[in-house]
């Protein structure tokens, strides 16, 4: 059945919920909360609960090295927006070409952001349909 490609679909297999930081967060909170979901990707809120960007761990990497003991800055010089957003109708395919231009994808639907997508859970998605 053609629903099954969709982006919703990936993200109801996805185990994880989604993980987000304020604005207002600093590069230590990042750091803190990455760690302890196992993420990779932050996407970050503005004050109105909307997403303005994301920051990814080798932006924090990078940041660190750049900027000896600087924990306590605030995120916003970090976020960047190396990532594409769909809503949860796009097929899943479309997905994929979408991969080739961004390391990310942010699921949006009426300006609330729903999930993040990365390449390894559509593969997961995939596989798991296949076994």
């Amino acid at each position: 059945d053609d629903t099954e490609g969709t982006v919703a679909h990936v993200l109801k297999h996805k185990p994880h919920r989604l993980i987000t930081a304020p604005i207002t967060a600093t590069v230590r909170d990042a750091i803190t909360i990455m760690k302890e979901h196992g993420i990779s990707q932050l996407p970050v809120l503005d004050e109105n609960g909307r997403h303005c960007g994301i920051v990814a761990e080798i932006d924090l990497l990078n940041y660190l090295v750049q900027h000896e003991g600087a924990l306590g800055e605030s995120l916003t010089e970090l976020i960047e927006s190396d990532y594409a957003t769909v809503t949860p109708y796009t097929r899943i395919q479309l997905v994929r070409s979408i991969f080739n231009d961004a390391k990310v994808v942010l699921v949006v639907e009426a300006d609330r952001l729903l999930g993040v997508l990365t390449k390894i859970d559509i593969i997961d998605y995939l596989a798991s349909h296949r076994a």
